[in-house]
């Protein structure tokens, strides 16, 4: 959806603005990397997709580094940003969002 994609661009946009962490705004406290996940009551076994529909517990294990960089790398492939995490001009422009690239491109936040 157009709308629900240029609104949720013009979110990061702001974001960019008043704090540009890019990719540092998008990382996950450090304990989700260490401290093993614990069962919810909703789903006890921490049931998760898998491959082919195949379902996968995920209680006890932790959110792996290199996977969750890679997987935040093609997130920002699919949105259409840079690599940083940050927007690019091209994509504000695709969401006729032109002037809201000028000023951060005017600050430096894009290129």
């Amino acid at each position: 959806n157009r709308i629900g994609e240029r609104v949720f661009n013009l979110e990061r946009a702001i974001l960019t603005r008043e704090d540009p962490r890019g990719r540092w705004f998008d990382e996950l406290p450090e304990f989700c990397f260490t401290m093993p996940k614990v069962s919810e009551e909703a789903n006890a076994e921490l049931m998760v997709p898998g491959k082919d529909g195949e379902s996968i517990a995920e209680k006890g294990t932790v959110v792996y580094r290199e996977k969750f960089a890679q997987m935040l790398g093609e997130y920002y492939e699919l949105r259409g940003w840079d690599k940083s995490g940050l927007q690019t001009k091209q994509k504000l422009a695709e969401l006729d969002l032109g002037d809201i690239a000028q000023e951060l491109a005017q600050r430096g936040l894009i290129n």
